[in-house]
């Protein structure tokens, strides 16, 4: 009978990501005030983590996805609590980069049990006297109670829970992971977002980033608004290697209004600012069409239609759609529509205009058409030309790695 190393050597071949290691869980918790692109961004992080730990330990790292708690900008009175990755996301292809599994797959393999919390708490000095930036971690007294239900409102067994004070990449905690692994199997580490990139806009960000392709039914819904209600080529972009000269005949705009409004109103042209500035970019740019992603009101939406004139539409989720696939849903829809027009101009700061605009590196937009940015009033707000552009961080391409890009 052969042996289950020989097994394992020959499944090898043929099942990917399987391995002889012995299994370990990984998941995370974001501060619960941090919105939906921002946990895009710590997904990231979270997933090259699992892929330097399966590299540089002896253990068969898997990232069990957290649910989406309900967060601050889901305004919807629908049920929005601990949604599963695969409502936004395909699973598959986050899986294709990383071995990656929801918690309800978790929690039928390993049941209600997590081996231990760590709980990243912030190093009080940064800097060393020399003005060094340090880069650390230990295990000390926690600030605070650590909240297991910040993870999931389900009743896991947590065998123990600790604090690690800490500053760094993401690549700093590996030792300590790697230790601990070796009594504990499942491992939950809270306020990830802590921990940075271990190197920002390289080919494993890209990488990452590409295989969040979202999930299908959300693309055939912005897909089918854009054939009926905008000027769109479905072979846009698709499969593309060289520029992309088309896209929609439409400008896209995304505003971002009601925090910013409160918050950073500099950033944010008033409605008649915004709407003198896209006037501009329409003639600039030949378009007669307007899509406008926003979180601003629908008395503000038909305000800015009257102001600029001509067609100005935005995507009405109806209920159905709202009751499927939530705020989150809607939002991705919104970033796949802009993603596609032949310019788009972002908020700055704006982390939903961020992703936007990688969306549309991934579709081989040009840089000129993608990294526009609204002028605020701290500018004239009335010209797009009176602020600079947003930085600029560009694609990089790995041609060794196969991770799937459909968006």
């Amino acid at each position: 009978m052969a042996s289950f190393f020989s097994l394992c050597i020959l499944l090898l071949h043929f099942i990917p990501f399987i391995s002889c290691k012995e299994r370990r869980y990984i998941s995370y918790t974001v501060n619960m005030g941090e919105g939906f692109n921002l946990r895009r961004d710590v997904h990231m992080r979270a997933a090259n983590l699992v892929r330097s730990l399966r590299t540089k330990t002896k253990y068969d790292w898997i990232l069990v996805l957290p649910p989406w708690p309900h967060l601050y900008h889901w305004k919807s009175s629908v049920p929005q609590d601990w949604l599963p990755w695969g409502q936004f996301f395909d699973v598959e292809s986050l899986n294709e980069y990383v071995p990656s599994i929801e918690l309800e797959t978790y929690i039928e393999r390993e049941g209600l049990v997590i081996d231990e919390i760590l709980s990243l708490q912030r190093l009080e000095k940064p800097f060393t006297d020399k003005g060094e930036w340090l880069e650390s971690v230990t295990e000390e007294p926690c600030h605070q109670r650590i909240r297991k239900d910040l993870f999931s409102p389900l009743d896991f067994n947590v065998k123990l829970m600790s604090c690690l004070t800490t500053q760094g990449r993401t690549s700093v905690i590996i030792p300590e992971l790697h230790k601990r692994a070796h009594k504990s199997r499942s491992f939950v580490v809270m306020w990830f977002e802590l921990l940075l990139h271990d190197e920002f806009g390289s080919i494993d960000y890209w990488n990452a980033r590409k295989s969040m392709v979202y999930a299908q039914e959300l693309r055939d819904i912005g897909t089918e608004f854009m054939k009926d209600h905008l000027d769109y080529d479905p072979g846009i972009g698709k499969g593309r290697s060289k520029p992309n000269k088309g896209g929609g005949a439409y400008l896209s705009v995304h505003l971002r209004s009601q925090d910013y409004q409160r918050s950073k109103p500099h950033l944010v042209p008033s409605l008649k600012g915004l709407a003198k500035q896209l006037k501009t970019l329409k003639k600039e740019q030949k378009l007669k069409v307007v899509f406008i992603a926003s979180d601003a009101g629908i008395s503000d939406k038909k305000k800015l239609r009257k102001l600029i004139g001509g067609k100005v539409v935005w995507f009405e989720p109806d209920s159905d759609i709202i009751h499927r696939y939530g705020d989150g849903g809607v939002a991705i829809i919104d970033q796949w529509i802009a993603a596609h027009s032949k310019f788009f101009v972002g908020t700055t700061e704006s982390t939903f205009s961020f992703r936007i605009r990688e969306d549309r590196q991934f579709l081989r937009f040009s840089v000129d058409s993608t990294f526009n940015q609204l002028c605020g009033n701290e500018n004239n707000e009335t010209d797009p030309h009176s602020c600079p552009p947003p930085s600029k961080w560009l694609l990089i391409e790995d041609n060794r790695n196969s991770v799937r890009s459909e968006l």
